[in-house]
């Protein structure tokens, strides 16, 4: 965990202060310790350089349940990994995701869902500072182990869930989330995630965003909705779904679909004084 990073960080129950506890600390980074929140008391760890960042709950999944459970996503995480369609898609949508947040050597980057760091290891040089986040952490160390060995010093990790991001408003310029929205299966939950999307932009920032899409061929095979093998389940939308979901917390730019596999939408995040015309 990067010290730089500290200060974005915040309660994802009470959106208050948190007080950092250093155990051990190398090169500008905090290897172990803990945050604790001024306003609830609450304590969240820093175990292996990962901020530990669920919100406050004796056990279980994230109290949104956005991912239905830590093994099911890391199952498919895994799983799409090691199929072809990785192989022949990362490269399309890595290319998507560069155009869509135009990046700088200044930007403050996060990254949502990020799984086991299969998109990372080709973003994390460029920006600032680069923010990798997902529920699970046995995806974060695997991510951040593949970043390290490439020798990228300015990348920090944090588990959390997507609908109680524990960052301050405005924290990032730019922000992308590859393949995570579609696991998130109830409405009022993929709302609150866009719009924490758009909270912890900088109203100049960009968000650009992927989901499965349900074309034709999906229509075909009656394939709107499912589950993957190993019980991570999973919503498919049509082009006019998915701008409707992005509209939550995006001016959307521009919707391409890539691969007949899933849509990448890019904007500006919407703010109190942003308007939507539709």
């Amino acid at each position: 965990m990067d010290k730089d990073v500290i200060p974005l960080l915040c309660c994802p129950d009470s959106g208050g202060e948190l007080e950092l506890k250093t155990e051990q600390e190398e090169d500008n980074r905090i290897l172990a310790g803990e945050l604790v929140s001024i306003e609830t008391g609450h304590s969240f760890p820093i175990k292996d350089g990962i901020a530990r960042m669920l919100p406050a709950r004796e056990e279980g999944p994230p109290r949104s349940e956005a991912i239905p459970n830590g093994p099911a996503w890391e199952a498919r995480v895994h799983q799409f990994e090691r199929g072809l369609l990785s192989r022949i898609f990362t490269p399309f949508e890595t290319s998507a995701f560069r155009y869509g947040v135009d990046l700088s050597g200044e930007d403050w980057l996060i990254e949502l869902g990020c799984g086991r760091g299969r998109l990372s290891v080709h973003f994390t040089g460029i920006p600032h500072r680069h923010v990798c986040v997902d529920t699970s952490v046995n995806n974060l160390l695997v991510c951040k182990d593949r970043v390290e060995q490439r020798g990228f010093r300015y990348t920090s990790w944090v588990q959390a869930d997507p609908v109680h991001l524990p960052f301050n408003t405005d924290s990032f310029d730019k922000l992308f989330s590859a393949q995570m929205i579609q696991h998130i299966l109830k409405v009022e939950h993929r709302t609150q995630s866009l719009q924490e999307m758009a909270r912890v932009c900088r109203p100049t920032g960009r968000l650009v965003v992927s989901a499965y899409s349900y074309d034709l061929f999906a229509l075909l095979r009656r394939d709107k909705s499912g589950k993957h093998r190993g019980g991570l389940g999973y919503l498919r939308f049509s082009k006019e779904e998915f701008i409707s979901l992005l509209h939550a917390g995006m001016l959307v730019e521009e919707v391409n679909q890539k691969l007949q596999y899933v849509w990448v939408g890019h904007g500006v995040p919407i703010k109190e004084f942003s308007m939507v015309i539709s």
